[in-house]
């Protein structure tokens, strides 16, 4: 009895880490960036990074050699009569297996929060801002269906403007990002199974010395 209520207790604990999320919220304004990273209700500031103290650099130990003294070389390493070659990697294999991992992975990371907002600076040329506001307004507008399609998003928000009094572009950006530990872990697990399957069987070759006639 000790013991099933030892190992249910121990699968209690690992379902709660497993479902566990892990992510980061961060943020770009006014040329400066700011991330936080997330596990659990554990939160911890990754960028800007705290100041540490430093420390004072250590002393180079100088080493004397006496005159006279012999280097010590490396032996030489023996031919091999056999060497073990691996088989050539299957690129093709592995490029279409990463885009499929890739899609896949996608669906799921949860996208808490999104925001982009570009504001173009018309003071010196409005023509040329009002086509970028035009141009980022489209690719925002087409990034949508596909961000909809590739991650699950509960919000996000983007917006483009034209401030004919500034004479430098503005851009915010607000992300805020998070995947379960049981979904990196199946993510990793996929990962390496796709690479090994790329990689080619060993294959023992002879080496072989030619003599002359």
């Amino acid at each position: 009895m000790t013991a099933l209520i030892v190992i249910g207790a121990i699968l209690a604990v690992l379902a709660v880490i497993a479902f566990l999320r892990v992510g980061v919220h961060a943020v770009y304004g006014d040329g400066q960036l700011s991330a936080v990273a997330r596990v659990g209700f554990v939160k911890l500031r990754i960028y800007p990074a705290k100041p540490t103290k430093r420390k004072k650099p250590a002393k180079a130990r100088t080493k004397t050699v006496k005159r006279g003294a012999k280097t010590k070389k490396s032996p030489a390493k023996a031919d091999k009569k056999a060497k073990t070659e691996r088989g050539k990697f299957d690129i093709t294999g592995f490029v279409s297996g990463a885009a499929q991992l890739l899609l896949r992975m996608g669906r799921r990371v949860l996208i808490k929060r999104l925001m982009v907002r570009y504001v173009a600076a018309g003071m010196w040329d409005p023509a040329t801002a009002a086509i970028a506001h035009g141009g980022i307004s489209a690719v925002f507008g087409l990034s949508q269906g596909v961000l909809e399609q590739a991650f699950r998003i509960r919000r996000y928000r983007f917006e483009s403007d034209v401030n004919f009094l500034s004479d430098k572009p503005e851009i915010y950006v607000e992300a805020d990002i998070s995947i379960a530990i049981w979904e990196i872990t199946a993510i990793g697990i996929a990962a390496l199974s796709l690479y090994l399957k790329s990689r080619g069987k060993p294959v023992e070759t002879s080496k072989t010395t030619a003599t002359a006639t």
